[in-house]
């Protein structure tokens, strides 16, 4: 399912996806985040692989860590299969 969500929203128009994303984001408007997902399109932050590196995982655990995000870090074998 990830892997077709992925590539869902490397081709659905912006307005298409923050349509579908709307519910998620209630105070923000949709020309705000129609304008962000195109932003994230253009940039190309869902183009590539759907592998997660283990270096990569541990990297976002320690920003979420620091963020004060997380109280805990799950083992990359627990949530990378």
């Amino acid at each position: 399912m990830y892997e077709r969500a992925r590539a869902w929203v490397q081709t659905a128009s912006a307005e298409e996806v923050a349509a579908a994303e709307s519910s998620f984001f209630p105070l923000i408007t949709s020309e705000v985040l129609t304008s962000a997902i195109r932003s994230y399109q253009a940039l190309g932050c869902w183009n590539g692989g759907i592998e997660i590196p283990r270096d990569l995982y541990e990297q976002a655990l320690n920003v979420f860590q620091a963020a004060g995000e997380i109280t805990w870090r799950h083992r990359y074998e627990e949530v990378v299969s």
